[in-house]
């Protein structure tokens, strides 16, 4: 199983709104489609998620780090302050997140003061992310990293669950920045957690595990952090969805979309480490230091 990312054959940065012509990968079905489908994963061993799962992790960790390198200083530079997309997604994540809550007044309510610590801290962060200003955990991310835009490669669906699928494809790097890594994580997981909850997908459930163990072990500060993201992410559910259609979910679901969310939020912020053991989160705590 090998990980790849789209080839760019042209580009024209000066033609009008830009122009670029990537490599096609037109034989692949995105991750996400797969586990949200009854009949594709159930063509998917368990086994075969977790694979999946923990090779995706390890290449964004490889990433991470690479990007990270002296030697990469000038493509830190060139793409690392892209502040219009940094700005968007804070907008649609720690800008949104508290409004998302206003339709669930309880909630919002009993946990507004943590709630709000949270917002202005991504807030500040942003001036300093925009700015490329460097500090722990800090680097270059993907910036949209979920499974939709992970790509499994097979010659026909059928063939998804066989050996024939060998190919993981990385697209859509329009949102590449210079961030906290724990949004590329947080991110992740948080989409993962939205088709276990919404599809009742165990393999979401598997490849969260999986992803975290591909990925490796990260300190507590990064852990928590995770954690927060997580929560943000998967709170974003209720805004994801054409503004003339229903919120997705039964009423119980909703509901309880909404109290997980703001549980990991909370418990990320208060750093309550414990709670975080009977959670998919549990592995990101069993390395920390």
């Amino acid at each position: 199983m090998k990980v790849k990312i789209p080839v760019t054959y042209f580009l024209d940065l000066n033609a009008h709104r830009g122009i670029a012509i990537q490599q096609d990968f037109r034989h692949s079905t995105d991750i996400a489609s797969i586990i949200r489908s009854t009949e594709l994963s159930d063509l998917w061993a368990q086994s075969q998620a977790l694979r999946t799962s923990q090779e995706v992790g390890k290449w964004l960790r490889h990433f991470h780090e690479w990007a990270s390198e002296p030697e990469q200083a000038d493509f830190r530079s060139k793409v690392g302050c892209n502040g219009p997309m940094q700005r968007l997604k804070h907008k649609v994540t720690y800008g949104a997140f508290i409004d998302v809550l206003k339709n669930f007044p309880n909630i919002l309510g009993k946990n507004i003061r943590v709630l709000e610590g949270v917002k202005e801290r991504a807030e500040l962060e942003l001036h300093d992310l925009i700015s490329g200003k460097d500090g722990p955990d800090r680097g270059m991310i993907h910036g949209d990293c979920w499974m939709g835009n992970v790509l499994l490669s097979n010659s026909s669906l059928a063939q998804i669950g066989s050996d024939a699928a060998t190919d993981i494809i990385f697209i859509d790097w329009e949102m590449c920045q210079f961030s906290h890594r724990a949004y590329d994580l947080g991110h992740m997981i948080g989409d993962l957690y939205e088709a276990y909850h919404f599809h009742d997908s165990d393999i979401a459930l598997t490849m969260i595990t999986g992803f975290i163990d591909g990925y490796g072990g990260v300190n507590n500060e990064m852990a928590f952090r995770t954690a927060i993201h997580t929560g943000v992410q998967l709170l974003g559910w209720y805004n994801r969805r054409a503004p003339s259609d229903a919120v997705k979910g039964t009423e119980e679901q909703i509901l309880n979309a909404a109290n997980i969310s703001t549980n990991l939020i909370i418990k990320g912020w208060e750093q309550e480490r414990q709670w975080f053991q009977s959670t998919p989160l549990a592995l990101l705590f069993h390395s920390g230091t």
